[in-house]
């Protein structure tokens, strides 16, 4: 995949797991814009073209237009050359011909237009909805081990662990989104939680079911000292870990992260 950070091109390599994650991966990052106009730039052709907030671009060049990306990519080829653009505005359509603003970095074209976004729901029976919680649920928890992996292995930075602030901010954008957004969030949240609370680490209930496997191998119990020492060890991780996370939110906050 090629990105584009700092003005600089980067190609990052991603691991491909199955069909339903490279969908997931690509609604994840592509938006999901409709053709419905949210407003105009100043100064740009649109505007000046009599587009308004409201209207629905329905052709660029007497090719229908259905979907966001494929009027984008229309636009941007353009190059700044004029083309002709319908649009519908209180059920009356419009054809106007458009000469789009040319960037002169890159040579893209573009007439200032600035969509809202598209929402899709999917509304699914109880045994559907039964079956695609739980396809999520396990998506979830290999993103949290394949996350957890990816800091081990120094692939992915610890600058991007959040705590308590970060969390707070997530809820509040979801609860923006709606009570559903909100449901699914504290599930992640829970499924991450549950996840996190299995690991082999003292003090969590990951690491009573390792001591209970060193006891059942050396068939003998662990004297309370030693599980003592390593509860605190496992103590003293967690609470480091939460600092550290802590500390990220607040340098995001000013942004110095």
């Amino acid at each position: 995949m090629q990105v584009k950070r700092d003005d600089v091109t980067k190609y990052i390599k991603l691991t491909k797991y199955g069909e339903d994650t490279v969908k997931e991966f690509s609604e994840s990052i592509f938006p999901h814009y409709g053709l419905i106009v949210d407003s105009t730039v100043e100064d740009f052709p649109a505007r000046k073209m009599g587009i308004k907030p409201g209207d629905t671009i329905t052709s660029i060049d007497g090719e229908n237009v259905t979907e966001w990306n494929q009027l984008l990519t229309l636009v941007t080829a353009s190059q700044g050359k004029e083309f002709e653009i319908s649009w519908m505005h209180n059920y009356e359509t419009f054809t106007r011909t458009i000469i789009p603003r040319k960037n002169e970095k890159d040579a893209q074209g573009s007439i200032g237009v600035k969509f809202k976004e598209k929402k899709i729901t999917r509304k699914y029976g109880l045994a559907k909805a039964c079956v695609v919680g739980t396809h999520k649920t396990v998506v979830n928890i290999k993103r949290i081990y394949m996350t957890i992996q990816g800091f081990v292995s120094k692939k992915l930075s610890t600058k991007a662990l959040g705590g308590p602030v970060l969390i707070a901010q997530a809820s509040y954008e979801s609860a923006k989104s709606g009570i559903g957004k909100l449901m699914y969030f504290m599930a992640i949240i829970s499924i991450n939680l549950a996840v996190i609370n299995i690991l082999p680490v003292p003090v969590l209930d990951g690491g009573h079911l390792l001591f209970l496997g060193i006891e059942k191998i050396k068939g003998s119990p662990i004297s309370e000292k030693t599980m003592a020492i390593a509860n605190y060890i496992g103590f003293a991780l967690i609470i480091s870990l939460m600092i550290y996370a802590t500390k990220n939110d607040i340098m995001r906050l000013f942004n110095i992260l």
